[in-house]
């Protein structure tokens, strides 16, 4: 068996609704509470969110999707006005 990335723990203030933010932005499946993580199954991976209330560090996560999920995902950014990085989204 070759080695594989089973999960990651990210910290949130709110880890139901970051989980729920996520898998609606990439249209992934509801998350699932695993113990005190809120649980996002990305492939055969998943990111376990737990809540913090000291300082959160930024963090990079990269997906790698197709065209067609881009577009989608792009539009649902669109749709809710949210600002990304390097500035607006152009329409």
């Amino acid at each position: 068996m070759g080695i594989s990335l089973n999960h990651t723990i990210v910290v949130a203030r709110d880890k139901e609704k970051t989980a729920t933010f996520l898998t609606e932005m990439l249209g992934l499946p509801p998350h699932k509470r695993l113990g005190h993580f809120a649980a996002v199954s990305v492939s055969e991976t998943s990111l376990d969110f737990v809540e913090t209330d000291v300082p959160i560090e930024p963090r990079h996560f990269a997906f790698l999707v197709s065209d067609g999920e881009f577009d989608e995902i792009l539009q649902r950014i669109r749709d809710r006005q949210l600002p990304v990085l390097g500035g607006p989204v152009p329409p």
